[in-house]
C-alpha cells in the first residue's frame, strides 16, 4: 500500500483502488461481504471533521501569504494539480482554496512575470488534467517568502 493517502478510514490509492476492501486488507483482514461501518463511528467522524473547519485565511499581503504558508501549502498539496495551478494563477487557486485575497494583492501576484506570462485559458486547461504541464510532477515546499519581507513592502 505504499503511496497510499489515508483519510479517516478510506485509503486511495494513487491510480484508482477499492476503497472498501483496501482498508480492512491493509490490517491483514480478509475482506468480509457484511463489512460494514458502525453509524457511531459515522456520527463521530462528521463531528471530526466539523471541528477541523477553520475560518478562511485572509491574505492581502506579502506578509500576510508568509504567515499563511503551511495553511496554502497543505492546500496546493490537497489538489492533484495543486502546485501547477498555484504556480499558473496563485489568486485564483487561493480564491477557491478557501483563502480571501485582497483585491490589490490579488493584482500584485497576477503581476508576477511568471503569472503574468500564462495564457488565459491555462488555469482551466490544468484544472481538468489537460495541460501539458499536467504531465509534470511538481512539488511546492516552500513559497520561499523571507522573514522580514512584509516590513519591507
Amino acid at each position: 500500500m505504499a503511496g497510499a493517502l489515508s483519510r479517516g478510514c478510506q485509503i486511495i490509492e494513487p491510480g484508482g483502488g477499492d476503497v472498501a476492501t483496501a482498508f480492512p486488507a491493509a490490517l491483514g483482514f480478509a475482506p468480509a461481504d457484511n463489512w460494514v461501518r458502525r453509524p457511531e463511528a459515522e456520527a463521530e467522524a462528521e463531528a471530526e471533521a466539523e471541528a477541523e473547519v477553520t475560518m478562511p485565511v485572509e491574505i492581502g499581503s506579502w506578509l500576510d501569504l508568509r504567515n499563511a504558508e503551511e495553511t496554502v501549502l497543505a492546500a496546493v498539496r490537497e489538489h492533484r494539480y495543486g502546485a501547477q495551478l498555484f504556480l499558473v494563477d496563485p489568486p485564483r487557486f487561493l480564491g477557491e482554496a478557501g483563502f480571501s485575497v485582497g483585491g490589490a494583492f490579488a493584482a500584485d501576484l497576477r503581476a508576477l512575470p511568471g503569472v503574468r506570462a500564462n495564457p488565459a485559458g491555462a488555469y482551466d486547461l490544468i484544472a481538468r488534467g489537460r495541460h501539458p504541464l499536467c504531465r509534470m510532477s511538481i512539488r511546492i515546499t516552500t513559497l520561499g517568502l523571507p522573514h522580514g519581507l512584509g516590513e519591507q513592502l
